[in-house]
């Protein structure tokens, strides 16, 4: 399926600043299942987000647990279209994509699933892949000029997740000549040519 969230399970340390690492994860009566044998047992986990942890802890320490999330597979500009396809992405270059403020807006926007359902016919390319630009641009840091990273609340209104996912970005929208447009505020850092 083309929804990429995904968790990689890293350890569990029991206070002593050894995780214990496991191959699988536990089954609700203590056994070590896959993460394909707990989807078969309670359904699809299908566009969720998900992790399963369950343990006895004979000397009643606080656990700490540690997991690497990543979010949603978004569709990113690659010079010429649309497009999903993270097998010719290099080094950090998935995560930016991931990270990239402008690519979850435009999925938000077009998601009929989570989303706001526009059909992307509406959307102008053009200034989605300028913001994007912008957005991806490398600060003097090395870090990209605006990331976002955020759990959608399917409890909240559509448009209050768009503003958040905006005020990430000091973007708005804007409806001209037939075409919703965006725009991304540009700070000041200077960038790395």
């Amino acid at each position: 399926t083309d929804v990429g969230y995904y968790v990689t399970y890293r350890g569990i340390d029991y206070g002593n600043g050894k995780p214990e690492l496991s191959p699988g994860i536990l089954g609700l009566n203590g056994e070590t299942i896959s993460i394909e044998e707990r989807a078969r047992r309670v359904g699809s986990l299908k566009h969720t987000a998900y992790i399963f942890i369950s343990l006895v802890n004979p000397d009643s320490t606080k656990p700490t647990f540690t997991a690497d999330v990543w979010g949603r597979k978004v569709a990113y500009w690659n010079g010429s279209e649309w497009s999903i396809d993270y097998d010719n992405l290099k080094g950090n270059e998935r995560y930016e994509v991931m990270q990239n403020p402008v690519y979850c807006i435009r999925d938000f926007l077009t998601n009929t699933r989570y989303g706001v359902g526009i059909d992307e016919s509406y959307l102008d390319n053009s200034s989605f892949v300028q913001s994007a630009n912008i957005c991806s641009e490398k600060l003097s840091s090395g870090n990209m000029r605006y990331t976002l990273n955020l759990v959608i609340d399917s409890k909240k209104p559509a448009i209050d997740i768009l503003d958040e996912m905006l005020s990430v970005c000091g973007g708005f929208l804007v409806w001209s000549e037939g075409k919703l447009k965006l725009k991304i505020g540009n700070a000041n850092e200077s960038v790395v040519k």
